[in-house]
């Protein structure tokens, strides 16, 4: 019926034949025929009409000698001033305090002294009821209630399950409330939707409005559901309201158009926080799970071990594809498309459910729940559901609810269309119809009656045609710009620390990040404690010795096990970090030209990765020749002695794997010699196994032993004693009483020393 009221009369009878009306409600505020705002007395009505409705209403009562309290419903149509009767309801509403309210009357009260056969003019309340109408003092309150209910208003107000971790209201004088949870509290999908009923009153209705709406503000209910207490607020400021020009057809056309239903949060702020919690959620597992095998002493390769994850989440048809980088266990860069920013999560309370999101600057309080199918992620106004899967795949027919599974509507194998029902569900004491959205098909169920299902649960596919496949539309995905994201600035040494823990997004363009790594006001420590940090994780991991030997020996070192995987993920990514390391070592002398840590750091780069990482190694050695070859070196007090010099080239091999120069690899050669003293004090290579790449072809050992020759010539002319393995090293034998054990060279704009760690 278009353009209805739904107006109630509030009656009572005795067993004696009387009956009285109680003034009047209007429940007109409704989504699928059920009440969401009640007032009393209904003020749409016209007095004179509202007394003929009370005069039929008792009339009705007294024709079925009806008696106890009952209400009569109407339906009214302002615009002819027209009502016709619904049915008489033989119970008592839940709205009732709305009409105590405004008559001073207890109504529960007088349905007991009723059934002790009291008449309705022995009672108390009735009498000073009926002085107050004679006297023309009735309606001097207004009454407004609003039902509270675990439903989402982003969601076509589905009914929803959870948990209450906390409720909070404060009664006043103009406004009280009861509810049906505590803290703690479970709503099942058995239960009713409503959990509570906030009443307010005022001299007339816009301050009774008003009572209601400042009670629904004071409402904090912290659950894992979303309620409407919000859209209500929202629903009681719009003009349409506060005129009272609605019909009983108002809510449930702005939920269809969803109007109201928007998030309250920007989109650019929404997508963020949604992929920001999401990716936590999803590293955070992967680490602890493979923290929790360490620490039941089970060794597996890292091959799911990330820092990194995709994350797509679809809005109203548009698919939002994004990455999620871990940069700290609270801070997220997210990136879209070429667009990225960064998104913090807080844990806030004493079990860490409820979270915060910092973003840009804003803070916003969400929870995140998963089910099988779906991310749910509750804002204070909203909740938003992602599914997990591909939600493009119309032959999959999904829940929208939490419920029972009532039956099929159609048959295996029957053709179904668009907007036909096909299931029927039972949820929260309402039957829902399911049906077909997407594209028409043959139905194959899947559930069974009676199954318990929730929202994503799939209850059947349809076998669709290909013709219709190729004409369906599949979500647009956005090629937008979030204007709210900003990037955020970044030092040099920041970023650089961020590769070697395998952190971050990991992808800055070394050629941008090496000139300002050294040219962004650096500190000398700062870049020597990078390649502090490469060498303190790359040195246990052994490429000759298994995984497991390389875990174990790691777990000597480091007791806690968040940080050995912290180490294992982190050495995943030494690729790389190599190239990072690699590049500093090419440009640190150029920077700091007179540093005297670098040598040591070279020392511990070439002794302590000579297994793990052979090209650093190498690296730091070629590096430390070539310290020491422009190097003049001096000394006083100190005598060698230099005889038969011997060679053998027997033994050598060579390699052509072109990419370094003949010179270059005869100093690694001398760095892979086996060389001792003598009883005589001379100096004696013997040649190991050798392996010499070169650009230059061919070339006979001849050759490179002439040239290696040359090469020690000028380190004996260096008064370099001996040569192992291990590193260079160089000393000088001093007289007696020398407490000195360092070398001084000289270079011709800087002394300094090489450090005892080279002696």
């Amino acid at each position: 019926m278009e353009g209805a009221r739904h107006v109630e009369i509030q009656i009572v009878g005795d067993q004696h034949g009387e009956v009285l009306a109680l003034s009047s409600r209007d429940c007109t505020i409704q989504r699928r025929c059920q009440k969401v705002i009640e007032e009393a007395p209904a003020t749409i009505v016209p007095k004179k009409i509202l007394r003929k409705m009370e005069k039929d209403a008792i009339n009705f009562a007294r024709f079925v000698d009806y008696y106890s309290a009952g209400t009569v419903e109407l339906l009214f149509i302002p615009a002819t001033a027209e009502y016709y009767f619904l049915e008489l309801n033989p119970r008592l509403q839940v709205e009732h305090p709305c009409t105590e309210a405004v008559c001073d009357v207890n109504v529960p009260a007088l349905q007991f002294q009723i059934a002790m056969g009291l008449k309705l003019a022995q009672i108390p309340d009735i009498c000073r009821y009926k002085a107050m109408k004679s006297s023309g003092n009735d309606g001097k309150i207004h009454s407004i209630a609003a039902r509270v209910t675990c439903e989402d208003p982003a969601d076509r107000f589905l009914p929803s399950t959870g948990h209450v971790k906390s409720l909070k209201f404060g009664s006043t004088s103009k406004a009280w409330a009861y509810f049906s949870v505590c803290d703690g509290s479970t709503v099942h999908e058995f239960a009713d939707s409503q959990i509570g009923h906030v009443f307010a009153r005022g001299r007339d209705r816009p301050e009774a409005i008003a009572n209601l709406k400042h009670a629904l503000q004071n409402l904090k209910i912290d659950a894992t559901f979303p309620t409407q207490s919000h859209y209500l607020i929202d629903l009681l400021s719009l003009e349409k309201f506060k005129n009272n020009a609605y019909d009983t057809q108002w809510l449930d056309q702005r939920i269809a158009n969803r109007d109201g239903q928007k998030s309250t949060i920007p989109i650019d702020h929404l997508i963020a926080i949604s992929a920001a919690a999401i990716g936590n959620l999803k590293i955070r597992r992967i680490f602890e799970n493979y923290e929790t095998l360490l620490k039941s002493g089970k060794i597996v390769l890292p091959v799911e071990l990330s820092r990194t994850t995709d994350v797509d989440l679809q809005l109203e048809n548009v698919k939002y594809s994004l990455k999620v980088f871990e940069e700290t266990t609270s801070k997220y860069q997210i990136r879209l498309g070429a667009q990225q920013t960064t998104v913090e999560i807080l844990k806030i309370g004493k079990d860490g459910r409820q979270k915060i999101a910092v973003h840009q600057g804003k803070s916003t309080e969400f929870q995140l729940e998963e089910t099988e199918d779906f991310y749910a992620i509750k804002f204070a106004e909203n909740k938003l559901k992602f599914a997990k899967t591909d939600s493009d795949d119309a032959s999959v027919l999904r829940s929208p609810y939490t419920g029972k599974f009532l039956e099929y509507k159609v048959s295996l194998g029957e053709f179904v269309q668009v907007g036909q029902t096909y299931a029927q569900i039972e949820s929260m004491k309402m039957v829902f119809d399911v049906v077909v959205k997407v594209a028409p098909g043959r139905l194959v169920p899947i559930s069974k009656e009676g199954d318990l299902i929730c929202p994503g649960s799939v209850l059947s596919r349809l076998e669709i045609d290909k013709e219709v496949k190729e004409q369906l539309k599949t979500s647009e995905k956005f090629d937008g710009r979030m204007d709210g994201w900003r990037v955020e600035e970044k030092s040099a040494i920041e970023k650089a620390k961020l590769i070697l823990e395998g952190r971050g997004c990991m992808d800055y363009p070394l050629d941008e990040l090496i000139p300002l790594l050294f040219t962004d006001h650096p500190q000398e420590h700062q870049i020597l404690q990078l390649l502090d940090h490469f060498i303190d994780t790359e040195r246990h991991f052994d490429p000759h010795d298994g995984f497991d030997e390389s875990v174990q020996r790691l777990q000597t070192f480091l007791t806690h096990s968040e940080q050995i995987v912290d180490r294992i993920h982190s050495n995943t990514h030494v690729k790389t970090k190599s190239a990072l390391i690699s590049r500093i070592l090419d440009q640190f002398l150029q920077y700091f030209p007179n540093s005297e840590e670098f040598p040591s750091i070279l020392h511990r780069l070439f002794i302590e990765l000579k297994q793990t990482s052979t090209r650093i190694s190498h690296q730091a050695a070629e590096i430390l020749f070539e310290i020491a070859e422009n190097c003049k070196f001096s000394k006083e007090k100190s005598r060698i002695t230099v005889k038969n010099l011997n060679f053998a080239a027997s033994a050598m091999q060579f390699s052509k794997k072109a990419k370094r120069t003949v010179i270059e690899e005869i100093d690694m050669a001398l760095l892979s010699f086996a060389c001792y003293s003598g009883a005589e004090p001379a100096v004696k290579f013997v040649a190991n196994r050798v392996e010499i790449e070169t650009i230059d072809g061919d070339f006979e050992v001849l050759e490179a032993r002439e040239a290696i020759l040359k090469r020690t010539e000028r380190l004996v002319e260096a008064e370099v004693k001996e040569i192992n393995r291990s590193i260079l090293r160089i000393f000088a034998e001093f007289f007696a009483g020398s407490e000195n054990n360092t070398i001084k060279f000289s270079r011709p704009w800087k002394t300094c020393s090489l450090p005892s760690a080279l002696l």
